[in-house]
């Protein structure tokens, strides 16, 4: 999926024009697109589809990402933080921060780098506390133009 038909599809959504977003996600889906899946999956209820369903295009996209899709991993990274996938809780919670580190490892942007760092800052289920990888992600954020990166990178020392 191309981010000019990602961000299309995220206003469409925002203007809660929900049959309109359904109907351009599902053509990319149709046409083979992956990452299209997953944003079809993560709006499953709109799209007429069971959470069964919603589930399979998830674990299929999964399975066949491309490992260069940053959008893909977006997608999934989202879905999985969702609670979409028909598997464990805690495989769920790996998958969701995989996803997140790939997308921001291939320069996703300041978002990303800035959730990483933040991940790595506090741990939880999938991510081991490290503040020296989070001291790294920090600075990758505030060079990619981070608002909030350098305060929180400051605040690390404290």
């Amino acid at each position: 999926m191309n981010a000019d038909l990602r961000h299309q599809v995220l206003e469409l959504k925002f203007a809660k024009r929900y049959g309109e977003a359904v109907d351009l996600v599902r053509r990319a889906a149709e046409d083979g697109d992956v990452a299209a899946r997953v944003m079809l999956a993560r709006m499953w209820e709109a799209a007429g589809l069971s959470r069964a369903e919603a589930d399979e295009h998830v674990e299929f996209a999964h399975r066949h990402l491309e490992p260069v899709d940053i959008i893909g991993h977006l997608e999934l990274y989202g879905a999985y933080a969702d609670g979409l996938g028909d598997i464990d809780y805690d495989l769920k919670a790996r998958r969701s921060f995989e996803h997140l580190l790939v997308a921001a490892e291939r320069d996703a942007g300041h978002t990303y780098s800035l959730a990483v760092a933040r991940a790595y800052r506090t741990g939880g289920l999938a991510v081991p506390v490290d503040i020296a990888k989070a001291a790294w992600w920090y600075r990758k954020a505030a060079a990619q133009g981070s608002p909030d990166a350098p305060r929180e990178l400051e605040s690390l020392d404290r």
